[in-house]
């Protein structure tokens, strides 16, 4: 071999070095002619026709390019990032031995320069792709460059087909044969358009060539994957010997198939024991279907997989004949296995492999896998089947002898599960130890939460049951409970939008994802009833479940035990019907149970008193109006209502699962309110109401009544006006005596109707007195109301007019404008008289005149306290110029009668202007003395004040004021500021109010303001009214690690209010109400509490919340160890405890005891990691929640052995093409053959002769193909 080996390199060496030459010139030059092609800044169309031989497209500068025609003389070489090639319809590059001299090449190659390189097909278009050789169609090698294959028009996406030569050991889309590259493919992402990738010999139709790997497969968006590996190849994944590292699919759809020894989606043949990564699907439609030795997805021949990781989508995974449809490949060495396989959601099928040596399960592992193996389901629809006698639909694992360690844990807290284990095995366990004996040492089971389908009295065999009896978190021992959800038939009923409720289970029962099935859907058994299995602990009970149909949740509710079957019946909507009239009211009955969410029939004006079985008044009442169902009830021989008077009606269904339905008749009887008077005597109002107002009706609903019938009630100077159903007016008014009906539709209401007054008008009547001339029209004034008086028209010659003198009074003297109210004649008593028809008698002003002779050279005063002459201010005038004074005054009365004051003095007053004072104050009126007599008007007005009882008083500060009798009367014009003082606990001052309404307060003052100024105008009363305190609350959180946020709250003193829920949370902590002091110290109240002054002043309160550590469980699983069961903890967040040393023992077959090594929140240690009795704090924080620490083992090494032989199986005969049915040439004792039917050596047997052989064999072929191409010439 070695002679034979150096004639062939003396051969080949006289040409060698010249036929490299020129290759490389050729190569060069086309490179060089090409370019041309790449001018256009947007897109450069490459027509790669017509191009001549050994013609390379070589593409070196970042852009967009367009690939069109065919040749089999052409590549592309894609030499830098940052690059888009449209793929346009027809294109079609198939290169031959003249499209690179000869050597190997693919139709585009991408080199693994870094940036992005896009792959588009266009609209429609079918692009065909392959190689010559050892090249993959696409050839990717590294994982700096990111691959994005795509279409231009998703709605009418390309083509593209990717294919590898026959026996060329490359991949469709991805690395050469590991031995002429590097051997890494990734960072490959398919986002939209069709993609049909063929492997070559032990080479993925995606991924690694062969002893090629994938680091980085992501599928997502609309994408439409085909892809086929060859011989030992996986469909997506790694080639012959390579290492799957990552593979995820988000979306599209995809349909993988292996090669023989290759998985569908995951690891090609692998007779090294490589350890390989993480398959993720998260959705998108998958299809997967591995060769002989491969799994659907996941490992193949002797592979070691970390990981399966399933969230989502559509998934349908077939084994090969020997190997899992989800999970490990076959093999005939112990050493392999799949270590973790997680279901979190989607609908997942998957099919085990069928050969009896296998026992291969359907999801986890073959028989002769090893290693701690962890298959969790928390969600998702899973149907798992297995199919060879002895394997198990969902486990698997193990073998006999020592060393093997077939540890299989099935941990399953949500999901709907439909497993079906072999004739001869359970739906889940494991092979350990030849099936029989120690089954729990190889094989546990923990279920707290899903739905697993079995089938009571076995119709369907070896369907959701379990090697070993499976327990919950806690080691407590769990049963299969058999759930019928009514009478359904073949339906699927998503109950995973609700929570279980289990009488005895002290924590949630996980309803993730749970779905109720019947067999005959599943299995076509004739048994159509729907069902929903949950496990659950002895002495405990379903009770109730709710089904989310038709948008709604409807409960389901009966009694079914532990371990038994029963029925759980629907909800019936009642159908509470007003017969007749009005609205349908409606209720749920549950079944065993009572009526919940109860709205009463409604008709105006009506009240449901019960509801019976007909409309019949006399019929049988089946529910009260609180809705308490009656005992016993029977209804044309349906029974309605038990003995306790529980809801036992299961029919009127429609057989969709939504409610059952019945109805109820309302039995009614008119609304009774009440309706009350009230004199509502107005504001301000000069008399109080006096008389009696109605008595209060007792009204029914449809009967009239006359509204204020029997009042007296009176107001002197008002007439009572009618009725209203507000205090202000704004309400239905109702004139007196009125019959009206129907004033409220509320049972039990009360009407209150206010009287309405109207002020009645009086009139002012003014005469200018004899000899005076002019006219004046009459005045109308309301009474109660402030008016101002018209001025004076009247004139007398020789007088000056000096105000106005009431008649039908009691004297008095008036000034000219002045403001007045109720100017009405009077009783000796003060009250106002009244005419014949009931309205105030208004006076008659008569003009005062003072004769000018008599005041020339002299002084005229006149004096009015409120609107009335006063008397007695004689000695208190005087006239002031500078510093000499002019007193006494002498009291004088006019012709008319009226007082008036001149200066008593001999002789004529100097001409002059003078000051008029009183009692020494300045009065600010000044006096022209002359020729002419002067009048003036000095006004004074008396001030009234008051407060309401939450005020102790008003303060009065007068700017001028002078005592007359035992009156303090003030100035016109001037200033009282006045200050309300002394409120109560809780109120402030509100505002100032006058019974006239017309108040004028001075600058910057208001009836809002206290204190306030008033201008003194007329006579005035002020009253002080209160108002109770706004104060706000402040919510705290008392905590930095809240989530929430609330806004503050405003409350009203002495009324009540329900404080805001608590929109804060704290992880680890539940809500405990609030406090006053942050520490608790203070008043403490509930959520929501109903509240009343928590303050007496305005300002703000800040209430604290409190918090409660919530109490959480610690379990303890030995993962399979032996030992006594270790006692679950009790722990609560916020406090540090000790873990308890462990006491769990791992014994093993023949070799010495496994070492504990700590604890992990993971059974399969990928989790938080704690040591033997560590000091721990918050492993949860949430409120009854658990966690299970699983003990973590290092195993002792094992002996050496032999690989087992395997028991005879059928051979694969060999493959001659690289189409997806190629067959792989198999040794005697099973391992795949190192030779191909292409020639070149396999990798597995290392000689480096063998390779030498065959690159030097394709060298020959290029230069003999040279040679003779130079003899044709």
């Amino acid at each position: 071999m070695t002679d034979a080996l150096s004639c062939m390199f003396h051969a080949l060496r006289s040409h060698l070095s010249r036929t490299l030459a020129l290759a490389t010139l050729c190569t060069l030059g086309l490179a060089l002619a090409a370019m041309p092609a790449f001018a256009d800044d947007v897109i450069t169309t490459i027509d790669i026709s017509g191009k001549g031989a050994n013609t390379t497209v070589t593409i070196d500068k970042p852009g967009s390019y367009r690939l069109c025609g065919s040749s089999s003389t052409t590549w592309v070489h894609v030499k830098t990032g940052n690059v888009t090639l449209y793929l346009a319809d027809g294109l079609n590059i198939n290169p031959g031995i003249s499209a690179n001299t000869g050597k190997t090449c693919p139709s585009i190659k991408i080199e693994n320069t870094g940036g992005t390189v896009n792959i588009i097909s266009e609209a429609n278009a079918q692009a065909k792709l392959s190689s010559y050789l050892t090249s993959p169609a696409i050839q990717k090698e590294g994982t700096q460059t990111k691959l994005v294959f795509s279409t231009a028009d998703s709605e009418h996406p390309g083509t593209i087909s990717a294919t590898a030569a026959a026996g060329s050991m490359s991949a469709g889309i991805g690395t050469n044969y590991k031995l002429v590259s590097n051997g890494v493919t990734g960072n490959i992402i398919f986002k939209s358009g069709k993609v049909i990738a063929r492997g070559g010999t032990d080479a993925a139709g995606i991924g690694g060539g062969s002893g090629g790997s994938v680091d980085g497969i992501t599928i997502e968006g609309t994408a439409a994957i085909e892809a086929y590996g060859n011989a030992g190849g996986a469909g997506i994944g790694c080639g012959f010997h390579g290492t799957m590292r990552n593979i995820t699919i988000k979306g599209g759809n995809v349909t993988a198939k292996g090669g023989d020894g290759g998985a569908g989606i995951g690891c090609g043949r692998d007779e090294q024991g490589l350890t390989h990564g993480t398959i993720t699907i998260e959705g998108g439609t998958v299809n997967a279907t591995g060769g002989k030795f491969g799994a659907g997805i996941g490992g193949s021949f002797r592979s070691k997989v970390n990981s399966i990781v399933i969230k989502g989508g559509t998934v349908k995974a077939i084994a090969g004949e020997y190997a899992c449809g989800i999970g490990s490949g076959g093999g005939t060495a112990n050493e392999h296995w799949c270590k973790s396989i997680t279901i979190s959601g989607g609908n997942v099928t998957a099919f085990g492999g069928e050969a009896s040596s296998s026992h291969a399960a359907a999801i986890g592992n073959e028989c002769r896998a090893t290693g701690r193996q962890t298959i969790t389901i928390t969600g998702g629809i899973v149907r798992a089947y297995a199919a060879s006698d002895h394997a198990h639909a969902i486990g698997g694992g193990g073998t006999n002898g020592p060393g093997s360690y077939p540890h299989v844990a099935v941990d399953i807290s949500g999901g709907t599960i439909i497993a079906k284990g072999g004739s001869k095995a359970s739906a889940f366990g494991s092979n350990g130890n030849g099936y029989n004996t120690q089954k729990d040492k190889y094989f546990a089971a923990t279920i707290t939460g899903g739905s697993i389908l079995f089938a009571a009295g076995g119709s369907v065999t070896n369907l959701g049951t379990f090697q070993v009896t499976p327990t919950d978190a806690a080691h407590n021992k769990v049963s299969p409970t058999a759930a019928t959800m009514g009478t359904l038939e073949n339906k699927q009923l998503d109950l995973g939008k609700s929570q279980a409720v289990v009488k005895g289970l002290s924590s949630n029962y996980g309803m993730n994802d749970v779905t109720a099935i019947s067999l005959d859907d599943e299995f076509g058994n004739g048994k159509k009833d729907v069902l929903f299995c949950p496990w659950l602990p002895a002495k405990t009970t379903l009770v109730r479940v709710d089904a989310s149909v038709q948008s709604q949740n409807v409960p389901y509710t009966g009694s079914v035990a532990s371990g038994k079957t029963g029925t759980l019946h629907p909800a019936c909507k009642l159908t509470l019907s007003p017969y007749g009239t009005g609205t349908d009211g409606h209720a749920l009955a549950l079944f065993g149970k009572g009526v919940e969410a109860i709205q009463p029939a409604i008709a105006t004006g009506q009240v449901a008193e019960r509801y019976t079985a007909s409309p019949n008044p006399y019929s049988e009442q089946v529910m009260d109006a609180s809705g308490k169902l009656s005992p016993n009830v029977t209804v044309n021989d349906t029974r309605l209502t038990d003995a306790q008077g529980n809801w036992i009606y299961s029919d009127g269904t429609d057989g969709s699962g939504s409610y059952g339905s019945y109805t109820l008749y309302a039995q009614m009887r008119p609304v009774s309110y009440t309706v009350h008077f009230d004199a509502n005597a107005p504001a301000g109002s000069s008399a109080a109401a006096s008389g009696a107002v109605p008595d209060n009706i007792v009204a029914k609903y449809g009967k009239t009544y006359k509204i204020g019938e029997g009042s007296t009630l009176f107001i002197p100077g008002y007439t009572l006006s009618g009725w209203s159903t507000a205090a202000d007016g704004s309400g239905t008014v109702f004139a007196p005596g009125e019959a009206a009906s129907n004033l409220s539709d509320t049972d039990g209401a009360t009407v209150t109707l206010y009287a309405q007054w109207t002020r009645k008008p009086y009139t002012i009547h003014f005469e200018g007195g004899e000899g005076a001339t002019g006219h004046m029209d009459d005045a109308l004034f309301d009474i109660d109301v402030a008016g101002q008086l018209p001025a004076n028209r009247f004139s007398k010659p020789g007088y000056t007019f000096a105000g106005w003198a009431p008649f039908a009074s009691v004297g008095g003297a008036i000034s000219d404008g002045a403001w007045v109210t109720n100017l009405c004649a009077k009783d000796v008593d003060g009250n106002i008289l009244l005419d014949a028809n009931g309205s105030p008698t208004g006076l008659t002003l008569t003009a005062r005149w003072i004769d000018n002779n008599v005041s020339a050279h002299d002084v005229a005063v006149t004096v009015g306290i409120d609107n009335s002459a006063a008397k007695g201010f004689a000695s208190r005038l005087t006239l002031v110029d500078g510093e000499t004074s002019f007193a006494p005054f002498e009291e004088k009365t006019d012709a008319s009668g009226a007082t008036y004051y001149a200066l008593k003095r001999e002789g004529a007053l100097p001409a002059g202007t003078y000051m008029l004072m009183l009692d020494g104050k300045d009065t600010g009126k000044t006096v022209e003395v002359g020729d002419d007599a002067d009048v003036v008007s000095l006004n004074l007005y008396s001030l009234a004040t008051s407060c309401d009882n939450k005020l102790a008083g008003v303060d009065v500060q007068p700017s001028w004021s002078i005592v007359a009798g035992t009156d303090t009367v003030y100035l016109e014009g001037s200033h009282v500021t006045l200050a309300a003082r002394g409120t109560a606990r809780g109120y402030a001052f509100d505002q100032w109010t006058s019974p006239d309404g017309t108040v004028h307060f001075a600058e910057s003052s208001s009836e809002a303001s206290n204190p306030t100024t008033v201008v003194v105008d007329r006579a005035l009363s002020l009253y002080a009214t209160s108002r109770p305190i706004d104060y706000c609350i402040r919510f705290d959180p008392n905590a930095d690690d809240t989530t929430g946020t609330m806004e503050e709250q405003t409350l009203a003193y002495d009324t009540e209010a329900d404080l805001f829920t608590c929109d804060f949370a704290r992880a680890g902590y539940a809500f405990a109400g609030w406090n006053t002091k942050p520490d608790g110290s203070g008043k403490t109240f509930a959520d929501g509490a109903t509240v009343k002054n928590l303050m007496d002043s305005e300002g703000t309160l800040t209430l604290f919340a409190q918090w409660k550590p919530i109490a959480y469980f610690v379990h303890f699983d030995g993962n399979l160890a032996d030992g006594p069961a270790m006692q679950s903890i009790e722990a609560t967040y916020g406090q540090a405890f000790y873990l308890p040393e462990n006491t769990f023992v791992f014994h093993n077959d023949g070799l010495a005891d496994s070492t504990f090594i700590g604890w992990n929140t993971q059974r399969d240690g990928s989790g938080d990691t704690y040591e033997d009795a560590q000091q721990v704090i918050n492993l949860c924080s949430e409120q009854g929640a658990s966690i299970t620490l699983y003990a973590q083992w290092r195993d002792p090494e094992p002996a050496p052995t032999p690989d087992p032989e395997p028991e005879p199986d059928p051979e694969p005969t060999p493959g001659t093409s690289g189409g997806t049915d190629q067959k792989t040439s198999q040794r005697p004792n099973g391992t795949k053959s190192k030779g191909h039917s292409s020639g070149l050596p396999g990798t597995g047997d290392g000689s480096p002769l063998w390779i030498a052989i065959g690159a030097l064999g394709i060298a020959a072929v290029s230069l003999g193909t040279s040679r003779m191409k130079r003899s044709a010439r």
